[in-house]
């Protein structure tokens, strides 16, 4: 699994929906692991007013990965909130790779259809075309943004996400019951001793799949769900991520809270 691939499950948990009216703005920080050594940062803010949202997300290779493999993601997601259901109007990502660049963003018009996409003509050659049908909203993080609020025991989640570039289909499941954080796996934060809510998610490219993998299995039959725990207490009235583990064929990968606060105080720090 690849940094942005994983910062885009983590992503799926790490937003909180807001029943209040006032503006709201939170900055969340995790650190991402492979076998306890680092390897990447995750850092995700939610502005949320009365009838609009924004969020933003930015990823990026750390310790001796980001030395071997330096890679750094950055995106966003706005728009209107109608019963507390965003609806975006706007997403865009930027990517590089050492000295490779790129960048794509795609507009959603009232009805949820894509009316224009800015990805490279380069871009699109080497992927599968996504049938107009399928190129509506949700983005993901958009699709992050409305799934949080249904997360409780015993809830089934599924959705799928346009960005521009492919379809991204998500499944998720929660357990019946809440479970101590001190009895999951190890990993889990050491602040946030409380009760949480352990999910499963997993996911596929429903369309705009990389041409450059075919040949190649795109899914692999042992391949495992996505593990998260969603503490309670940490925020009011809500659940938030502490910690995501990643089955992958070279090891588990970790990611664990390590701030969470206001995002103006994160801005001043």
């Amino acid at each position: 699994m690849t940094i942005s691939r994983l910062a885009l499950l983590l992503v799926l948990v790490s937003l909180t929906g807001t029943s209040h009216a006032q503006a709201e703005r939170l900055f969340a920080a995790y650190e991402i692991e492979w076998q306890g050594l680092p390897i990447g940062a995750f850092e995700t803010e939610l502005l949320t007013e009365a009838e609009s949202y924004q969020v933003s997300y930015r990823a990026r290779t750390t310790g001796f990965l980001g030395w071997l493999w330096p890679f750094s993601s950055e995106g966003s997601s706005e728009g209107s909130l109608a019963a507390l259901q965003p609806k975006p109007q706007y997403y865009q990502v930027t990517s590089r790779r050492r000295d490779e660049n790129d960048r794509w963003a795609v507009r959603f018009g009232a009805d949820g259809r894509a009316v224009h996409v800015d990805v490279s003509i380069e871009e699109l050659a080497e992927r599968e075309p996504v049938p107009a049908a399928l190129q509506v909203a949700p983005d993901p993080l958009a699709l992050a943004l409305g799934a949080i609020g249904a997360a409780a025991p015993g809830a089934k989640l599924a959705g799928a996400s346009f960005d521009g570039k492919r379809v991204l289909r998500l499944e998720g499941a929660c357990a019946e019951e809440l479970v101590a954080l001190a009895d999951a796996a190890s990993g889990a934060v050491a602040a946030a001793e409380r009760e949480a809510l352990a999910c499963s998610v997993d996911g596929e490219v429903a369309a705009g799949a990389s041409r450059r993998w075919q040949g190649r299995s795109m899914r692999d039959d042992d391949r495992r769900p996505v593990s998260i725990w969603l503490g309670r207490g940490i925020l009011e009235d809500a659940f938030w991520p502490v910690r995501v583990e990643a089955p992958t064929r070279y090891g588990t990968v970790t990611v664990r809270l390590v701030s969470l606060q206001p995002a103006a105080d994160a801005a001043s720090n």
